[in-house]
């Protein structure tokens, strides 16, 4: 972490512990059926107010906070976060998620002025990398962490006149950026249109009314056909000419697998002159999934291909780990020029089942399991036109119909995929619609490319200006204001006297003691669907991670008690709500 040096006079370094003060009041808000509350969650924030809800739908315990305090997140991947709290319902109470770190407000520290500390990166890459957890949505930063980072505070005033000098510049960055969005939301408005009108042959109206004479999708589609069962009796002989006796004769027994005819229901019509192919029938090999082997970064080994290597337009071939392999075995695998591929599973359902055409292969890669192989029929352009067409509303819905979640993975299986229909138009067709969509979405990319530097460009400049703000080079000081280090003695006293004073009470209170709940008990009881974050805070797991100094220690327990429900009796399994069983698949 790096500390600030040359700080202006009358600022002072300090660290977040010193001014983070809070209660920890808890509440349960579901005792309160009758009373309404001012909710702070997590998602709310990306809402822009909080949410008022009865306390009957508040599902786990909360964090008492009051106006002015800042709620900094703890939790991936929205971790640094910051939330000013409102008074918009003043007869409300003011509640916050668990998933916050409460910094209740101190006299000379402006809550606006700790809100544009957390932004910067700087700070977000210090969280990150300083979580604890099993992965995913359970890794978390711990308030001690936080109360390490090192804080360079001006005087009070100081501090106003930053945040109002920051309010005026960013909003006009901000007002750029929201411009860029919107511009980037038509452009992917209009990239799904052009490619519906392909898919559907609006597009290319005009040109079939003066080219009559062009092959029909239907014997386009008996001709890819006979050639998928010619590649097939092909590759049978060869194997039989490699194998033995014992290997031939089994090859003699197979039957030719007649391919998925393609599922059409609710699929938009089709001009007269084209046809619908299942993915079974375009194929001239089976779907093939990949491999699943622990890797290494670098060799030795066989190269595969990482699923972020996929792109919108061909593999990124550098994107590679190295498996412990022999390349001979595993040579079915190795990618061609002209396969397609597809995405097995994604955590968005936006992402499941994207399409890819591998270009020029520069060196031998196979691929992994999270890709299923494709590899289309030869005949030119089917295997363009099926690249281009498998991201149009016709390909998607298909796709988003059939996915599956477990544990917050969208999946979808070779047994779909094989029968999700694709529109077939004539070859002649098919090239004059590549080049109509590719000529249209040129256009597209070049504007959206420079819509992302304008974007790039927005966020250097802001976190120059906070670099700027927090190195006290963004407004000019005065010798007037009284120094942030008679700010921080005030702090100091006050937290002292708060001590103090709990000390001195004839009957003090018993410090709270939070008992772990079953798991099961939870799930029973629950009738709504439960995230993994809200069982971990419901059964007490999370208090004993924020104040234990064993903090992996409680996250394997959780995981452990988890794993011992699956494997609990169906019958008992049968009793927790159906909703709550994705988060037993978790474990």
């Amino acid at each position: 972490m790096k500390r600030p040096h040359r700080l202006p006079r009358g600022w002072v370094t300090t660290t977040l512990g010193e001014i983070r003060r809070h209660n920890n009041s808890g509440i349960s808000p579901q005792q309160m059926r009758d009373e309404t509350f001012e909710l702070y969650s997590v998602p709310a924030f990306n809402v822009g107010d909080p949410y008022v809800i009865p306390g009957e739908e508040i599902g786990s315990n909360k964090l008492l906070v009051s106006p002015g305090d800042v709620l900094l997140c703890k939790i991936n991947p929205r971790i640094n976060r910051a939330w000013v709290v409102g008074n918009y319902y003043p007869n409300f109470r003011k509640v916050a998620s668990t998933e916050w770190i409460v910094f209740s407000q101190q006299p000379g520290v402006s809550p606006r002025f700790l809100q544009y500390f957390f932004s910067q990166d700087t700070f977000r890459n210090y969280l990150a990398a300083n979580v604890s957890g099993v992965g995913g949505s359970l890794m978390r930063v711990r308030p001690a962490i936080v109360d390490k980072y090192s804080l360079p505070l001006p005087p009070t005033r100081e501090q106003e006149r930053i945040v109002a000098k920051l309010d005026a510049s960013l909003s006009r960055l901000a007002a750029g950026e929201t411009a860029a969005r919107h511009a980037a939301e038509r452009l992917s408005r209009y990239r799904i249109a052009v490619l519906h009108a392909a898919a559907t042959g609006e597009l290319s109206r005009q040109w079939r009314e003066s080219h009559k004479e062009s092959e029909p999708g239907t014997l386009l589609l008996r001709r890819v056909l006979k050639e998928r069962r010619l590649h097939w009796q092909e590759r049978k002989l060869n194997r039989i000419r490699r194998g033995g006796t014992k290997r031939a004769n089994a090859e003699r027994g197979k039957d030719y697998p007649e391919p998925d005819l393609p599922d059409i229901a609710d699929l938009p019509s089709l001009p007269s002159e084209w046809a619908w192919i299942s993915v079974s029938q375009a194929v001239i090999e089976p779907l093939k999934g990949g491999i699943s082997i622990r890797g290494k970064d670098k060799p030795p080994g066989v190269a595969s291909l990482k699923l972020d290597a996929m792109t919108d337009h061909g593999f990124d071939y550098s994107r590679v780990r190295y498996l412990p392999l022999v390349a001979s075995a595993v040579e079915h695998l190795f990618v061609r020029r002209g396969d397609f591929f597809v995405s097995r599973g994604n955590g968005s359902i936006r992402l499941v089942g994207r399409g890819t055409l591998a270009q020029h292969v520069p060196k031998a890669v196979i691929f992994p399991d999270t890709m299923i192989r494709v590899r289309l029929s030869h005949f030119n352009p089917m295997r363009k036109w099926i690249s281009t067409v498998w991201s149009s509303l016709t390909l998607r819905r298909q796709i988003e119909a059939k996915a599956k979640t477990t544990a917050g993975i969208f999946k979808i299986s070779q047994t779909d995929l094989s029968r999700f229909a694709i529109p077939l138009p004539p070859l002649a067709e098919q090239s004059e619609l590549i080049e109509q969509v590719r000529r249209r979405l040129a256009a597209a990319d070049r504007l959206a490319a420079a819509l992302e530097g304008q974007m790039a460009r927005a966020q250097a400049t802001r976190q120059s200006l906070l670099r700027r703000a927090f190195s006290g080079h963004l407004v000019p000081q005065d010798p007037n204001d009284e120094p942030a280090s008679e700010v921080l003695d005030r702090i100091t006293v006050d937290r002292k006297a708060a001590i103090n004073t709990t000390k001195t009470k004839l009957m003090p209170t018993p410090k709270q003691t939070i008992i772990r709940r079953p798991l099961l008990d939870i799930l029973r009881a629950h009738n709504k669907p439960m995230t993994p974050e809200e069982l971990f805070a419901a059964s007490g797991y999370e208090h004993e991670f924020n104040t234990s100094k064993h903090a992996q220690e409680v996250v394997d327990a959780f995981y452990h008690e988890l794993r011992l429900l699956t494997e609990t009796p169906a019958t008992v399994q049968q009793k927790i709500s159906s909703a709550n069983l994705v988060v037993l698949e978790a474990a």
